[in-house]
Parts: structure tokens; sequence; C-alpha cells
């Protein structure tokens, strides 16, 4: 029975006898563990763990499909839900779908993302409101009370988190509903991005009134006994024979995907993953670092270890201190870096983009189970980093240590391992430098871009105009223009221009069969195009150049259309596109090109749309004077000026807004510059990521060539002294010196190289205008490694030529 506290008194005093070692391997396992966590976190929170709902297991997403044209998506109705929910294949069926709200009485107006639930989603998920309660089969009725359950956020931002907000009433879009739950903190559904949701509304989807919302996203809890994996297939034959008994005309076809944490885009996947890899290659470069260190105090206690063996000392017990040092040691280092971990996460999401996962179920922070995958982590790198040099340190034989005169029995080997792991450090960091100067050197190619038009000093905001105070067009005409009007005013605004979307978002791009008439190709194919309503004033505001012909007029025909030189191309390349007709199909009417304007940068995920159309966003007519829901040229658009000053600019826009309609919930202005960078968030993100576990690596590289290079200089100072008194001049001792350092950098950037040539082609979706093999890339970063080797060797080289041979000769 060994003397537990005695192992562990021993292993401090140990680790406070050389407070310079203890301190460098405390932060390398913190920054190792720290970066570890948090990024672990990220990824587990997105990609890794089941939703944290009851029977997750069984849970599924499911989508509307139209089998036949393949088309659909959260466009279920209520008949197919009600239908679906006596299916045999599952046990329960729910509906969601996303709203936004606005939000009016207490406080400023908002703007909120809400969702219309099934009464029966959350018993469905085992999920009940921390406060209150939740919807009842009586909810969601026509004519029954209106009721909604809100979020914590919501809950402490406009109620300061009192009880008394239960039963209080909530005006949503004009309809004043009564607040009967508030749900718990990490619960989310749907939201646009990790950040989640704010309220939920009920629907009885079995009542006349659930048709008015024709379109839900599903999700349902497979009944007992049916397999995830053939689920998809007994669906279809289901649909089948539904379609022939009722049919629909969305048919009944079903898409169904086992339910996730959140819902990641295969790029958004690919960078997690990478960073998860990356993360643990500063793990492994961290191990080995401090094994390296542990190694060099262990050639220095050889004679030490050696006499205690002789009186008595098992190898047990010699192997058990100095595992006791390296778990006390990891065990500091971890409780350090899962404080860091807290702060990395934040850090981390800070840098995300905001679409990094949506439908997220959950939001992303450490809990228990990653502090338990942190702590057993902790023991793993303590076991590690332990162990090898406790092996080594207890194989040694009495008699040849004291023959051995001062040198070190064990050394050379000591030294030979320590260098193995200097070389997988070298290449290991070489690796994530490649990676990182790559998507580095993406993201510059990416900025380079001309976004053709004048980024700088424009401001937009998105405005939606309830239809129950602006119920037709020339209302919502009156409402811009005055706003316009208002805006002018202020100091330093030089345009104003109002359009149904501005860049560089492209939510107004749809696929369409586009015809252009005499085009010099066919036209019938389906192609992608960016379509856009913009005020006559639009392309002078944004500075986007007129290539030929002219922009629209105050009272432009509504067969006009302006293309971008990119369309204008596409059909008709050898002449002009001014006078010629193009329409988007067969069954729709030609419009005449009046205007060629420059083209535009923008994007669908990692598709660029550099054919644009634009149609006239025109004065209303009394014609249009109508209450008709279904005309929305004017109720939701985006207002874009230019101004000289953006910050005050984008500040004074509100209250110009609220002056106008102190009830109407805005946006918040923003600078357009920062949504062009936006733009790019995803490869940012990995490049910065990256960019910082390249420098951690790059410096544990640096430290563990130091550590190496600082124990040849005390192994061999005898020799030194040898060498000088025989006449060896500084140069021989500094070649030494140098050589191993330069031995096992170059070994290391040899693997490295080898290895960043196989991991880059993991990148090579993340790569825009820069080759997975980039020779700048691998070079600069090789010659970053020697250079770093080099200024490595410089304390321990300076102490090679500081040897007195006197003192050296005296050594032991």
């Amino acid at each position: 029975m060994f003397d537990l506290a005695l192992d562990v008194r021993y292993a401090f005093r140990r680790l406070a006898s050389r407070p310079g070692y203890t301190a460098i391997m405390l932060v390398t396992l913190a920054l190792a563990i720290g970066v570890s966590t948090a990024v672990f976190t990220v990824v587990d929170e997105t990609l890794l763990r089941r939703a944290p709902f009851a029977f997750a297991d069984r849970l599924v997403d499911v989508m509307d499909m139209n089998r036949a044209t393949g088309n659909g998506g959260s466009s279920l109705t209520p008949e197919k839900i009600v239908g679906w929910q006596t299916s045999p294949l599952f046990e329960r069926f729910e509906g969601y779908t996303p709203r936004q709200f606005e939000i009016a009485g207490d406080g400023e107006p908002e703007r909120v993302l809400g969702l219309i639930v099934t009464t029966g989603l959350f018993p469905m998920l085992g999920v009940q409101p921390a406060l209150g309660r939740g919807f009842s089969s009586d909810d969601g009725r026509p004519g029954s009370p209106r009721v909604v359950v809100i979020d914590e956020g919501l809950w402490k931002r406009r109620f300061g988190g009192s009880t008394d907000a239960l039963g209080r009433t909530l005006t949503l879009s004009e309809n004043r509903y009564t607040i009967i739950g508030v749900m718990p903190r990490r619960f989310h559904l749907l939201g646009g991005n990790t950040r989640g949701d704010v309220l939920w509304l009920p629907v009885d989807v079995a009542s006349p009134g659930a048709q008015a919302i024709p379109e839900f996203y599903g999700i349902a809890r497979l009944a007992p006994g049916v397999a995830i994996d053939s689920v998809q297939s007994r669906a279809n034959a289901l649909a089948d024979e539904y379609q022939k008994s009722r049919p629909l005309t969305r048919t009944w076809g079903l898409s169904i995907t086992p339910k996730g944490v959140s819902f990641v885009g295969t790029s958004t996947r690919t960078v997690l993953l990478i960073l998860l890899g990356a993360v643990g290659f500063v793990l492994l470069i961290a191990c080995a670092n401090v094994a390296n260190l542990f190694l060099s105090r262990a050639a220095a206690r050889e004679r030490e270890i050696a006499i205690r063996s002789a009186l008595g000392a098992s190898r047990g017990r010699l192997i058990r201190e100095v595992l006791a040092e390296s778990l006390i040691l990891a065990l500091i280092g971890g409780a350090a870096g899962v404080l860091l971990a807290f702060w990395g996460v934040s850090a981390a999401m800070a840098m995300a983009p905001p679409n990094l996962a949506s439908r997220a179920t959950t939001t992303i922070e450490i809990d228990l189970r990653i502090l338990a995958i942190a702590f057993s982590l902790t023991l793993v790198a303590g076991i590690l980093v332990g162990l090898i040099p406790a092996l080594r340190g207890s194989r040694l034989w009495l008699e040849q240590i004291l023959r051995s005169s001062g040198q070190n029995l064990s050394a050379r080997r000591s030294f030979s391992m320590s260098g193995a792991l200097v070389v997988v450090e070298v290449a290991l960091a070489l690796v994530l430098l490649v990676g990182a100067t790559l998507l580095m050197r993406t993201f510059s190619h990416l900025h380079a871009i001309d976004p053709g038009f004048d980024l700088r000093g424009l401001v937009a905001t998105r405005i939606s105009l309830p239809p129950s105070r602006y119920p037709t067009d020339i209302a919502r005409f009156a409402f811009e223009d005055e706003l316009a009007r208002r805006l002018l005013a202020l100091p330093g605004v030089s345009d104003v221009a109002v359009a149904r979307f501005a860049p560089p978002p492209a939510t107004g791009a749809f696929t369409v069969g586009v015809e252009g008439e005499d085009a010099a190709r066919d036209g019938g194919s389906k192609e992608l195009f960016a379509q856009n309503v913009v005020a006559p004033n639009y392309f002078h505001t944004l500075r986007i150049p007129l290539r030929s012909g002219r922009a629209f007029s105050p009272q432009e025909a509504d067969d006009a259309v302006i293309v971008s030189q990119a369309t204008a191309d596409r059909f008709w390349p050898a002449g002009t596109a001014v006078g010629r007709r193009i329409r988007f199909g067969p069954q729709q009417p030609w419009m005449t090109v009046v205007g060629v304007v420059g083209n535009v940068e923008i994007r669908i995920g990692d598709r660029r749309l550099p054919r644009q159309m634009y149609t006239p966003l025109k004065p209303p007519s009394a014609s249009t004077a109508s209450a008709d829901p279904r005309r929305s040229m004017y109720r939701s658009f985006v207002l874009t000026l230019r101004a000289a000053n953006v910050k005050s600019t984008a500040a004074a826009v509100k209250a110009q807004i609220w002056g106008i309609d102190k009830n109407l919930p805005v946006d918040s202005a923003t600078a357009i510059e920062d949504e062009w960078n936006d733009a790019f968030g995803q490869q940012r993100f990995a490049m910065q990521l990256m960019g910082t576990f390249a420098i951690i690596a790059l410096l544990m590289a640096a430290a563990g060539i130091f550590a190496v290079l600082s124990q040849l200089v005390s192994q061999r100072t005898r020799e030194i002294g040898v060498r000088v008194a025989l006449g060896a001049s500084p140069r021989e001792i500094l070649q030494l010196v140098v050589s191993r350092a330069m031995m096992l950098t170059l070994g290391g950037v040899a693997i490295g190289l080898a290895g960043a040539a196989l991991v880059s082609r993991v990148l090579t979706t993340l790569l825009f205008e820069v080759s997975p093999y980039d020779p700048a890339s691998f070079a600069g970063m090789s010659v970053v490694l020697v250079a770093v080797a080099l200024l490595a060797c410089w304390l321990p080289t300076r102490r090679a030529l500081g040897v007195e041979p006197a003192v050296a000769l005296r050594v032991e």
C-alpha cells in the first residue's frame, strides 16, 4: 500500500523547485486544454451530440417533398400534418413555422423571430416552460384566447425577469397576446442562427383557421420498432397510397432525416471538422512539449533515481512519483484551461458567422458533459506526458550510473527521444502554419474582389410596414417618400434610394428559364439569376456604372428591364443588348432591355451570381391604391443611403423613422461595408482560429527546440569545456549547437511538408484562387519555422559560448 499523500507532497516540492520549467509546462497545458475544450464545445453543440429532447434517437426532421419535381421544403400543409399524425410510421408528428413579429408597447418597438407551433410540439420534445405553463389542446383554435410563450432573453429584456410577466399582455403585430410561460434558457428551435428564437404561439392544425398558414416544418417521433434507416422508403410507399386515396396538389411526399442538434451545411461542417483536427494537433504538440521537459528533468535526476533504487525504492514507486508530478501538473493546467475555455467559447462565437448553424436546439456553452470530457482529456494528457519519462527514468543500472563519472548513462537515449518529439512538434506546427496561410491568402483574395459598386459611406436598413396601418401602395410610398426627404436633410447625406433588396445579400436570387429574343444561345435552360426591384436613383446611389443605354426614369414602362453586363454577354455576346427583349419563360411577357450596368458581386452560399436583372420600382397610381394584402410592392423594402459619416448617420436613421411612426419596429442601420465583410465570415472564422492555433503551435515548437538545446548544452558542458580548452573556436561551438537544432528542424519540416500536402486537400472547398499545394505558402512557412528554430538557439548558444573550461572540468 503506497503512501499517496507522500507522493503528492514530493511532487509539489519537485515542481516548486523549478518554477521556470513548471510555469512553462502549466501555460502550455492550459493553452492546449483551453483551446481544445472551446473548439470541442462548438463542434459538439453543432455537429456531434443529439438534440437535447426526449427520445432523441427516434426524432426526425420532416419536410414536404414533391417526389415528381423534387421541390419542397418548409411547405407542409396543415392537412398533410393531420394526415401523417395517423400514420403507423410515427408515434407523434408535429409542425412549426417561423414568422417575424413586431412588438409594441412597453419599451422600444422591435422585430423578433418567433415560431407558430402545433400544440403537441413541446410535450413531444419533453420540454416544459421554466415558468408558467405550455400550450393546452384548447389553445390555437379560432376564437380561443391569444396566448404566447416567450424565452428567457425576451423575458429579462422587456420584463426584467419578474414573475409578474405571467398574465401580462404583449402586443405582437398589433394583436394582444397573454404571456402564459417562459421557456428554459437553453431551449431553442429553428433559430436563424445559434442564438435561437424568442417566442412561440400555438396553432391547432385540425381547426379551419390553420389553413391560413400553408407552410410548416415538421418534427416527428418514430413509432417503436421503426428503423430510422428504413423510414424514408416506407414513407414513400405510404405517400403513394395516400395520394391515390386522398390526392393532394403538393402530393403526400416527405423528406425525412434524423434530428440533429442543429442543421449545418456541408462547407460549415468541413470547417468545423478541420478546426477540430487542428486543435487536436495543438494538443499533441503540447503533450510532446511537456513530455520533452519531463525527459530533460528525468535525465538530470538519473543519479538520484539510481541511488534511491539501490536504497530499496521499487520501480513502481519511482514511476508513481513521476506520474504524480505529471498528473498534478495536468490537473492544475487543466483547471486553468477550462477557465480559459469559457472565455474561448465566447470569443469563438463572436468570430463565428451568423449562419454557423441553423435550426439550433440549444445554446453553445460549456456544460457538465463538456467539463467531464475536459477532465478526461486532462487525465489522458497527464498520463501521456509523464508515462514515457517515468518508464525510462526507472530503468537505470546503479553500477553503470556510478561509474559514469558525470556522464549521464541514458543521456544519449533521452536526447534521441527528446529530438524525436521535437521533430513531431515541428511537423505538426508546419501543417497548421501551411493551413492557416492558405486560408489567409484565400481571405485576402476574397477581399480583393471588386464588389461592383462603391462600398464606402453606404448605410442600409430594412423596413417592413404593417398592412393595418399602411394598407395600400400609396400609403406605403408616402411613408418612403417622407422618410427619404427627412434623411436627405441630415448633414452629410447625399443620396437615398429604395429597393427590394440590397447587396451583398442575394435574397432576390431565383432559378428561372430565361429566354432572350434573338439570343446567341438557347435561353430555355434554367439558370440562376439575381433579380431586384429598384428605384430610378438606385444605380447612382450605389455607384453601379452604366455600361450602355439608360437608367430607369421616374415613370418607367412596366416592361422595362436593366441587365448586368454578364447577362448581356450571356444572351448577346456579339452585339448590343439595349433594345433587345428578354423574358422569364414561354408563358411570361417580354421585357425590353433599356440599359446595361456593371456586374455586382452577389452570392448564394458558395455560388457567385454575376447575372442580374433589375425591374423598376415606380410611384403607385390610383389603380394600385388597393388594400389587397397580396400587393406588397412597398411593404418590405431596403432603404440605402450614402453619407459622409457612417456611424452617426446609422444612429440617426432610427430616430428619423420613429419621427414618422413611433410604433414601427426598425432593424439597426448597418454599414454595407460591414455586410460585405460578413459575406466572407466562414473563411474569416476558419482563418482566425487556424491562425491562432498555428501561432500557439509555432511558439510551442520553439519552446521544444529551446528545451532540447538547453538539455544538450547542460549534458555536454564537460565536453564543450574540453573542446574550448583544446582550442575550439566559438564558431565550432556554435556549429555544434546549431547543427543539432537544424537537423531536428529540417527533419520536422520534411515530414510536415508531406503532411501538409495531404491535409491541405481537405481545405480545397474553402479556398478561393489559391491552390491547396501553393508553393509560396509551403516554402514561406518552412522558412518561418527555420527562422524561429534559429531564434530558439540563441540562449542555449550563449550558454555554450560562455562555458569556462576550468568550471566545465569540475562538473560533477
